[in-house]
């Protein structure tokens, strides 16, 4: 199992659109690039909130699938690249998916905060 990770879908107005996924696979990049693009598919992914896994073209949404609150499990939104780091940094997550130029790009460990950085 692998640790969650923030899907992160940067809007026309250069805001972000978040959520976490909490159970990836090794799959899971290539499932968002195939099956989630393009910009509006990818909106709509994120819009379901906290994902519980993304498995090809379907989506398991923790409020939607598994009964949790929906409260609990809504989208969030980073005005910049700061606020986006701090909010990997306060779910202690160091993988972000951000859909950027129409795909999906990992970014890891220290390459997240060199991302975050610009």
């Amino acid at each position: 199992m692998h640790n969650p990770i923030l899907l992160a879908v940067k809007l026309s107005n250069r805001h972000f659109m978040t959520c976490k996924l909490f159970h990836p696979d090794q799959y899971t990049l290539s499932y968002l690039n195939r099956w989630h693009t393009p910009l509006h598919k990818a909106i709509f992914l994120v819009e379901l909130g906290n994902l519980h896994s993304v498995v090809g073209p379907k989506a398991s949404a923790m409020y939607r699938d598994l009964g949790e609150h929906r409260m609990d499990h809504q989208v969030k939104f980073a005005r910049t690249h700061q606020e986006l780091r701090s909010l990997a940094r306060s779910s202690k997550i160091t993988t972000l998916y951000c859909y950027e130029n129409n795909h999906w790009q990992v970014h890891k460990n220290s390459t997240v905060r060199s991302y975050l950085n610009r």
